[in-house]
C-alpha cells in the first residue's frame, strides 16, 4: 500500500500485523517495510523484458559456457529455432561451418578477458539458410568479479551481405569487361595500324610517279582521309588505356625550351596535312627566363596534352594565328598558351567540352570530324600533374587554352 505523509511524501510500504497476549488481554502489533525501492526495482526488471520481449534485434543470454538460457522472440523468427529448442543448447547451434577456428578462439579470448567482442558472423538458421548477422556480445560479472554470463545483441544483415556480394561480382564482371575491352582495342589498333600505313604510305609516293592529276588528286584525298582514320584509331585506344585508369606519371629533367620545340615541329606538320599553310600564321614566344630552364615533370604526357589542344587549334581555325606561348607566373605556375583565330566555343558548351564524347558541335550534321575525345584525354593528364587547364573563348573570334602547371622548388631547376 502507499502511505502519505503530512509533508505530502509519498511512500510504497508492506504492513504485516500479528496479535498476542499482553497482561492477559489481547494485543496487535504491526510492522511496516520501506519497499519504494524494491517496487522501483522490479518495475524496471517489467520494463526491461518488455524491451528485450520487444526488441526488433535479436538478443541472447548465456552461461559462461554458452549455454543459452534466454532468447529474445525476434532471435526465434531469426534463426527458425524455438525458444525451448533453444534453452540449455550451446551457441554453437548456428555455426555455418565458415570461419576457421582461429576466428572463434580469438572472439572467446577477448571475451574471458572482460572485453567486448564486436564483428560479422555468418550463421546458419535451422533449415539451413545463410544467416549473417553483426554481433555485439558483452561479458558480464557478478559482484565477486566472476565472469557469470554473456549478452549477445544481432542484427540480421543477410540482405546486405547479399547486396554487397552481388556488387563484388558486378565489380568483377566490370572490371573483366574492361580487361578485354582494351586487349580487344589493342588488337584493333595494330590490326587496323597495318593496312593504313601500307595504304598511306602508298598514297603518299603515288604522286610522285605520275603527271596525271586526277591520279594525283585521289592520292592525296586517300592519304589525308588514312591519315584521319589513322588519328582517331590512336585517339580511340588512348582514350581506353586512360579513361577508367589513372594516368601513371615518369617525371625527368627536361629543358623548357625542348617541349617547345617539339610542339613546334608538330604543330607545323599538322598545319601543313590540314593544307592550311597560306591561310594560317604560326606565332612562338617564351619568356627569355626560361630559356635555359628545366622542369621535372613526364615531357611525353605533357606532350600528349598538349597537343590534344592543338589539334583543335588546327581543326577550328580556317585563318589568322595560332599562337604557342611560355610563361613564367611569380607564384610559379608555368602557364603554356593556345591561341587561335578559330570559330570559338559557344559558352553554354563550355561546362562539357572535357567530358568523353562531348563536342562544342554534336549534331548530325557537324562540319568537322573528331568523337569528342581530346580535350578529355587532355584533362585527365593535367589533373594527375596537379595542374588545370582555363580556357576564354568568344564565337567567332578565337579561343585561348591555358596549360597551368605549378611548379615547386624541386620541379624548376
Amino acid at each position: 500500500m502507499k502511505l502519505v505523509f503530512n509533508s505530502g511524501e509519498k511512500m510504497e510500504v508492506e504492513i504485516a500485523f500479528s496479535s498476542f497476549q499482553y497482561n492477559d488481554e489481547v494485543a496487535y502489533q504491526g510492522v511496516i517495510h520501506d519497499i519504494s525501492q524494491r517496487k522501483k526495482l522490479l518495475e524496471r526488471n517489467v520494463l526491461l523484458s518488455r524491451a528485450m520481449e520487444q526488441s526488433p534485434v535479436s538478443i541472447v543470454i548465456t552461461n559462461s559456457e554458452a549455454t543459452i538460457e534466454y532468447v529474445n522472440p525476434a532471435y526465434e523468427r531469426s534463426t527458425g529455432y524455438t525458444f525451448e529448442e533453444l534453452i540449455g543448447r550451446n551457441q554453437n547451434i548456428l555455426k555455418s561451418g565458415h570461419h576457421p577456428s582461429e576466428f572463434y578462439a580469438q572472439m572467446w579470448e577477448q571475451l574471458k578477458n572482460g572485453k567486448i567482442w564486436q564483428g560479422e558472423i555468418k550463421n546458419r538458421t535451422k533449415n539451413g539458410n545463410i544467416l549473417w548477422e553483426s554481433m555485439s556480445i558483452s561479458p558480464i560479472f557478478n559482484t565477486q568479479g566472476a565472469l557469470e554470463h554473456f549478452v549477445g545483441v544481432k542484427e540480421d544483415i543477410t540482405a546486405k551481405m547479399q547486396t554487397l556480394e552481388e556488387l563484388r561480382i558486378a565489380k568483377e564482371k566490370a572490371e573483366e569487361s574492361d580487361r578485354l575491352k582494351s586487349a580487344f582495342l589493342a588488337t584493333m589498333s595494330h590490326e587496323l595500324r597495318t593496312p593504313l600505313n601500307q595504304i598511306i604510305g602508298f598514297s603518299g609516293i603515288i604522286p610522285q610517279m605520275t603527271d596525271d592529276d586526277s591520279i594525283i588528286e585521289f592520292a592525296s584525298q586517300i592519304n589525308k582521309s588514312g591519315n584521319d582514320l589513322l588519328a582517331l584509331i590512336e585517339d580511340i585506344f588512348q582514350m581506353s588505356m586512360v579513361e577508367k585508369t589513372p594516368v601513371v606519371l615518369r617525371r625527368n629533367e627536361v629543358k623548357i625550351k625542348d617541349i617547345l620545340h617539339q610542339l613546334k615541329i608538330y604543330l607545323e606538320e599538322l598545319l601543313v596535312e590540314s593544307g592550311k599553310t597560306d591561310e594560317i600564321r604560326l606565332d612562338y614566344s617564351i619568356q627569355e627566363s626560361l630559356i635555359e630552364r628545366s622542369i621535372i615533370t613526364d615531357k611525353p604526357k605533357l606532350i600528349q596534352a598538349l597537343l590534344q589542344i592543338i589539334k583543335n587549334a588546327v581543326k577550328f581555325t580556317h585563318k589568322g594565328v595560332i599562337s604557342l606561348q611560355f610563361e613564367l607566373t611569380p607564384s610559379r605556375i608555368l602557364n603554356i598558351s593556345i591561341k587561335d583565330t578559330g570559330i570559338g566555343i559557344p559558352a553554354e558548351k563550355l561546362n562539357y567540352i572535357f567530358d568523353f564524347f562531348r563536342q562544342g558541335d554534336e549534331s548530325l550534321t557537324r562540319t568537322y570530324g573528331g568523337v569528342g575525345i581530346g580535350l578529355a584525354l587532355s584533362k585527365k593528364i593535367a589533373e594527375a600533374m596537379n595542374a588545370r587547364i582555363h580556357v576564354t573563348t568568344r564565337e567567332n573570334v578565337g579561343s585561348e587554352f591555358t596549360f597551368e602547371l605549378p611548379l615547386d622548388e624541386n620541379s624548376l631547376l
